[in-house]
Order: C-alpha cells, then sequence, then structure tokens
C-alpha cells in the first residue's frame, strides 16, 4: 500500500515537472517569435512631434523635404555657419527625433561649423518604409544630394553618428571619402548588443538587423574619433575600445563621464575641446 502510494506521487511529481517544463519552453519559443518578428520596434523608437527647431536655440536654417528614388520622404535641417571650413553631418540615436539632438547641434554650431541634420523614415517628418537597407540607400542619397547638389566638397564633410546612429555613419565612410568620421556612444554591432542584453536567445538565429560597426570601421581608414561615457549604462565603453582597436587610421578616443543619453552634457567643455582638437588634427 505505501509503495503504491509513493508511486503514485512520484507520477504526480512528474506530471507537474513536465508541464512546468512543457510552458517553461513554450514560453521560450513565444519570446524566440516575438524577437523575430518584431525586433524593429525593439531598435527603433520613433517620434513623430517635433519638440523644436533650430531657430529657438538662435540658429537660422533651411528646412528640407528631400523625395529619395523610392519617393519616401526625408526631413532635414541645413544650419550653416558663415565661420564654417566644415559641415558636419549629424546622425541621431535610436529614439525620439532630429529635434531631441537640439542641443547636440548647438554645441557644434557653436563651435563654427555648418550642422545637416535629419530624420529616419518614420521619424519626426520623415515618411516611408523604414529597413536597415533603406537607411542606408538614404544615406547614400544624401551624401549625393550634399555633395552634387550643395556642392560641398566630400572633403568637407565630417560625419558623425551617434549610437544608433553610428551605424549609418560609418557605412557611409567605408563608401565615400568624407573628411572624418565621429562615432559616439557607439556600438560593435547590434548582434553583440543583443547577446549582451538577450544573451539566452538564440540570437545568431533571430537577428536580422545587423548594424556592423565593427566590420566596417576596419575598412575605413581616414581620421576617426571615438567618443564614450565610461558610465554608459545602455552602451559598454568597452563597444568603443574595440572600435578604436580596429580603425586602421589616425584615431582618437575620448572618454566622457554619465550617462548614455546625457554625457555630453555633462561635460560640455571636455566634450567641444576634444572635437575641437580632432578637427585641429584632420587639418595638420
Amino acid at each position: 500500500m505505501e509503495s503504491r502510494t509513493l508511486t503514485e506521487t512520484n507520477m504526480s511529481v512528474m506530471k507537474i515537472l513536465s508541464v512546468v517544463v512543457s510552458s517553461a519552453l513554450l514560453i521560450y519559443v513565444a519570446i524566440c517569435v516575438f524577437m523575430l518578428f518584431f525586433q524593429k520596434h525593439l531598435i527603433h523608437i520613433p517620434y513623430e512631434q517635433l519638440v523644436g527647431d533650430p531657430l529657438s536655440k538662435g540658429m537660422e536654417f533651411e528646412d528640407l523635404y528631400l523625395t529619395t528614388p523610392d519617393n519616401a520622404q526625408l526631413h532635414a535641417w541645413y544650419i550653416p555657419n558663415s565661420n564654417s571650413d566644415y559641415t558636419f553631418w549629424i546622425f541621431s540615436g535610436n529614439a525620439g527625433n532630429k529635434s531631441y539632438m537640439l542641443d547636440a547641434v548647438q554645441l557644434i554650431y557653436d563651435l563654427g561649423y555648418s550642422v545637416f541634420i535629419y530624420d529616419y523614415r518614420g521619424y519626426g517628418p520623415s515618411k516611408g518604409k523604414l529597413t536597415e537597407q533603406t537607411q542606408y540607400e538614404d544615406a547614400e542619397f544624401l551624401w549625393k544630394y550634399l555633395t552634387q547638389t550643395r556642392n560641398i566638397p566630400p572633403n568637407q564633410i565630417v560625419l558623425h553618428g551617434r549610437s544608433l546612429g553610428t551605424a549609418m555613419a560609418s557605412w557611409v565612410a567605408t563608401n565615400a571619402e568624407p573628411a572624418a568620421l565621429i562615432l559616439e556612444s557607439g556600438f560593435t554591432s547590434v548582434t553583440d548588443m543583443s547577446k549582451h542584453i538577450y544573451g539566452w536567445l538564440p540570437i545568431d538565429l533571430i537577428l536580422r538587423w545587423k548594424y556592423d560597426n565593427l566590420e566596417r570601421i576596419t575598412q575605413y581608414s581616414g581620421p576617426t574619433l571615438l567618443i564614450h561615457s565610461t558610465d554608459d549604462e545602455i552602451v559598454p565603453y568597452q563597444h568603443s575600445v574595440r572600435l578604436f582597436e580596429a580603425a586602421p587610421g589616425t584615431k582618437q578616443i575620448l572618454e566622457l563621464s554619465g550617462t548614455h543619453l546625457e554625457g555630453y552634457m555633462d561635460n560640455k567643455e571636455i566634450y567641444t575641446d576634444g572635437i575641437a582638437r580632432f578637427i585641429a588634427l584632420v587639418n595638420s
């Protein structure tokens, strides 16, 4: 009798364990399926509403609507600076839109440089289907706009990507000949970032967005500045160290402190002095 009771108890435990394991497996598969089909929404967090414009910061600007070859519409600002030898083409991060970059734009403008900044498709007033490939196609289109339509010499354009924007900046750098490349709060690749955050998922099997800065920086031999906070809570500082080590050309790394979003504002003098010294190196 006692043996039968123990056997029944063991069978009940096994059934419970089986249900728990099966449920956990189903949840795991469901998370993988979610990541496969909705990863774009984890990478891109666009805001349509602008929170300001350059004039609100005292900067005269041109308000531009540019139509791409596939009929998407990109909204951009060109902020001319009469004292400028260079135009900084700034690529925004993954959240918000270009109006959230106005403080950073003003710092560059106050250094004496012109600025060009645009919204990715679906960000701000920009319209069109957003994929990694269309972002590169748009970057190619805008490079031609700057160099051919506006007649800005390539050696007077500084590519300045921030966070996710470093992927577009590094892509342009390997497909053109800019004056210099600045990667701020950059990452080696979205694959590496995803493994850092979701290491328990089969990232190599489900990730479709790559943004491989590490591969591209090895193909760019021009002057490169890496800017990163050692306290960055989103993109580990070590990512910029790896990018710095892989860059084959003249290179510098500028260390900041503070958060991913506010580090440059918390270190304004270090930030602007570092960029000014880097441009002086480019000029030498």
